[in-house]
């Protein structure tokens, strides 16, 4: 798959898109210029998420005017009601708060134990884990480090299958690197064990996308976690965790729009087109300066919030704090 190494996929890209059919007059060329030179900007890391889900696709990545004006959000901002909304707001934790949650984990922590714990703690079984995570609890005092906990359980009981979890995880999964599109190739296609030759038909046979974002460097921890630092932490109070297998990176809360480049569009195992978020078209009409990486500012308050829209919740972020702007 050397076409998915970044160089190599950028270049391959047939065509762009936008919501400007004219591209507001900007050259390919130019285009796949400012794509290859971000992947040289040492000041933003390039991460990569694979898109599948058709509701998703129908939803969020088809609309540009929601994409790309509001982002792709965590799976929980779908929600207008759920037992669980309290667990997921941002930067809000207590130590009531993860006991509550720890109830809610005892029910499945069979199931995550024998399915990603198993080999990584042997000496450990499910009840053991539940008295570890219950001691930490007790032990720390840090903000960050009950966060952690917390966001860390979220995403436990979202993997585990919990009913009340299934659809909702406070964080957005994506992968960073050189193999990062080859990780979200697969996600996207619904194969994350794509070493078999039926796998990779499989994933030939299927709509899907690849969204390219970036993040700045010097925002690790506020914005983003890479899942290396989640996993080292968790061990450190005792919790044991798996290793970070596609150099897994877990954003915060959405992918948002100013930081969202555009997409690759794949059908039958070819790349169509790659969609180009218009604010940056924008931002290059008015300056060829311009680069990957830069602020792009866009004022929600002038965004049209369609009533078709499927978000229930709106994060704002404001520097590196994150809360919430507002529910319907």
């Amino acid at each position: 798959m050397n076409n998915l190494v970044p160089e190599n996929l950028i270049n391959s890209i047939p065509h762009f898109k936008s919501q400007s059919s004219d591209l507001l007059g900007l050259d390919e060329d130019f285009l796949k210029k400012q794509l290859l030179l971000s992947e040289k900007n040492k000041n933003i890391m390039k991460l990569s998420r694979g898109e599948g889900r058709i509701n998703i696709l129908n939803s969020v990545i088809r609309l540009p005017n929601i994409l790309f004006d509001w982002g792709e959000k965590s799976m929980h901002s779908f929600f207008q009601e759920s037992e669980c909304r309290d667990f997921l707001e941002p930067d809000v934790v207590n130590k009531e708060m993860l006991f509550r949650l720890l109830d809610l984990y005892g029910k499945d922590l069979k199931y995550h134990y024998n399915k990603n714990l198993k080999n990584y703690a042997p000496s450990e079984s499910p009840e053991s884990i539940a008295n570890i995570i219950s001691n930490a609890i007790k032990k720390i005092d840090s903000h960050n480090d009950l966060l952690i906990i917390k966001e860390w359980i979220c995403y436990a009981l979202h993997t585990a299958g919990n009913q009340v979890f299934k659809e909702i995880s406070p964080w957005v999964s994506t992968s960073m690197g050189g193999d990062r599109y080859k990780s979200a190739y697969y996600f996207g296609a619904g194969n994350r064990r794509y070493t078999t030759s039926a796998n990779m038909d499989a994933a030939a046979i299927k709509k899907f996308v690849i969204l390219d974002y970036w993040v700045p460097i010097v925002d690790e921890k506020y914005e983003y976690r890479n899942s290396d630092y989640i996993g080292n932490k968790l061990r450190s109070m005792g919790i044991p965790w798996y290793p970070n297998r596609h150099n897994e990176v877990m954003v915060k809360y959405a992918l948002f729009p100013h930081q969202l480049i555009g997409y690759y569009s794949f059908e039958n195992g070819e790349l169509k087109h790659y969609f180009i978020n218009h604010h940056y078209l924008e931002e290059w009409k008015k300056s060829d300066n311009f680069k990957i990486g830069d602020s792009v500012y866009i004022d929600q308050e002038y965004v049209n919030f369609s009533s078709n829209s499927p978000y229930r919740v709106i994060y704002s972020k404001v520097g590196r704090n994150f809360s919430t702007a507002g529910k319907r």
